[in-house]
């Protein structure tokens, strides 16, 4: 074999080690999550008085549906407020919240625009009153909560947790392949491995959308991040300081995703870039906590910070098997060509199975699964956003993602 041939299978066995201890940690977490357990379903014994905090920029299409679902909470009208930030807003999105009984919070400030930002800026304003609610509850401005929502939220604050996570899933699957895919990929990010890693005695991941803070947890842990992902970094950030996450699979919050590849671009940029500022900051620091404080749930978040996307778990182990198994049949390989075909095979099928059982347990529509024919070219998408951000091509800043309907969101 050439010298470019030996580090090419360098690359390719240091590539089969890191997705097959992937491959194991998924099928763990999908074992776990997937066992039958009853949910603690018990109300809570005092009903605490809750913050609702909607950061909105430019909003105005789609915030009257997500004020309208917190409208129809199953929680008392006098115990949760609904504060809306009106971040650098050019339309009606104040006026819209005020007409539906928000307390509106307006926001200028051209050189610091983002969710990140905004949030900031709303919790300060917030922490300069002394938090006047026991719990906050954060949801993006395109969002419908189910029913249950507060009282969810308001259970698990009783049972000592300090944050939780909703099931945060993509409100629109059927509208393209593209919104499929992303449903796709949220059952398994957003729901199967969180609830596997809270059933493990881990911690959940915040999303950024249906969010649950408590006020003290606030006061000991200030919201400071100002990083694109302000969600993982801010769940890294209290994973260290030994605050864990709860995931509420009882409730739920659904958000609207873009219809094709191009819209979706600054929004899977924006969590790229983000998903790489963590990890810079936290999984060493993480790995050092754990080690010293022989902390394995410690290890486990820094592992997670460490996992590629879904759609590149699955996708590089097709490539190799295809390439591997290609080799072997035509002779054009080495020795090592029919056994690396098997094990990335086997790879792969983990990966497999761990889609098919998050797709089955959040019930996914037909439509979901034939949107997975297409998982290339949004795998193709990601690459050349990687491209670009080794190129520096890439938006440094926040960018507006445009809307199914043609607004910009800000998730």
């Amino acid at each position: 074999m050439s010298p470019l041939g030996i580090v090419g299978r360098g690359i390719e066995l240091a590539l089969l080690f890191a997705w097959s201890l992937f491959g194991v940690y998924v099928l763990l977490l999908t074992v776990v999550a997937t066992r039958q357990r009853a949910e603690n379903g018990v109300p809570a014994s005092r009903l605490r008085r809750l913050g609702v905090l909607i950061p909105a920029h430019d909003e105005e299409i789609g915030l009257g549906a997500t004020l309208g679902s917190l409208a129809l909470q199953d929680y008392p009208k006098d115990l949760f407020e609904v504060i809306v930030i009106a971040d650098n807003c050019q339309d009606r999105t104040a006026e819209i919240a005020h007409g539906l009984g928000a307390t509106v919070l307006e926001r200028t400030d051209p050189t610091l625009r983002g969710k990140n930002h905004a949030l900031g800026w709303g919790l300060t304003r917030l922490a300069r009153l002394d938090y006047p609610h026991d719990a906050y509850v954060i949801l993006d401005a395109d969002s419908l909560a189910t029913p249950n929502l507060l009282e969810v939220v308001n259970r698990y604050v009783e049972q000592g947790w300090e944050a939780i996570q909703v099931h945060n899933a993509v409100r629109n699957p059927r509208d393209s392949w593209m919104t499929g895919l992303r449903y796709a990929s949220f059952a398994s990010y957003s729901y199967l491995r969180p609830l596997g890693r809270t059933r493990l005695g881990s911690t959940a991941k915040l999303q950024g959308n249906g969010m649950g803070l408590t006020a003290g947890l606030l006061r000991r842990h200030p919201w400071r991040s100002l990083a694109l992902a302000e969600d993982f970094d801010y769940s890294a950030e209290l994973a260290a300081n030994g605050v864990r996450v709860a995931f509420a699979p009882e409730g739920e919050v659904r958000s609207e995703m873009p219809l094709t590849l191009d819209r979706a671009h600054s929004q899977l940029s924006r969590w790229e870039r983000g998903r790489w500022q963590v990890f810079r900051r936290h999984v060493l620091r993480l790995l050092s906590i754990a080690f010293r404080e022989r902390s394995l749930w410690r290890a486990e978040v820094a592992l997670d910070l460490l996992v590629p996307p879904l759609s590149f778990l699955i996708s590089l182990p097709g490539f190799f098997f295809a390439l591997e198994y290609g080799l072997h049949a035509l002779n054009k390989g080495d020795a090592w060509s029919g056994i690396l075909a098997s094990l990335w095979g086997g790879v792969e099928a983990l990966y497999v199975v761990h889609l098919a059982a998050a797709l089955l347990v959040v019930k996914a529509p037909a439509v979901v699964y034939r949107s997975l024919l297409c998982a290339p070219l949004y795998v193709a998408k990601l690459l050349r956003i990687y491209l670009g951000l080794l190129l520096g091509q890439e938006e440094k800043g926040w960018v507006r993602t445009p809307r199914a309907k043609g607004k910009g969101e800000q998730t």
